[in-house]
């Protein structure tokens, strides 16, 4: 299936070298996180697809212009992991986004 290869291809281009899209399904997917390490920025090709979003600075600044609305940014942290638990009340401006994630709370952007 063409669909099914494409997905395959475009989770291994997101593993990287790391782990294989199988082991990857079978060790960690809905059960444990994965940290994928990265060359730095300079150096790999990989956050050069990414542009203006590949850092939190960058999204914060996005945000700033008004390119990106709060709205479209969830904020979470898990605390046992399984528990996600969502800061109350939910950010409503820019500066509330960089504080939460300066205290340690992870961005969503949908």
């Amino acid at each position: 299936r063409t669909v099914a290869r494409s997905e395959q291809q475009g989770l291994q281009w997101l593993l990287g070298d790391a782990m294989g899209v199988d082991a990857f399904r079978s060790k960690h997917f809905e059960r444990d996180p994965l940290h994928v390490k990265r060359a730095a920025a300079g150096g790999a090709g990989y956050y050069c697809e990414f542009g203006e979003i590949a850092t939190p600075e960058a999204l914060f600044s996005l945000m700033d212009r008004g390119k990106v609305p709060v709205y479209r940014v969830n904020m979470f942290r898990c605390r046992d992991k399984s528990t996600k638990e969502t800061p109350d009340p939910p950010p409503k401006t820019p500066a509330d986004v960089r504080r939460l994630y300066s205290e340690g709370w992870s961005i969503q952007w949908l």
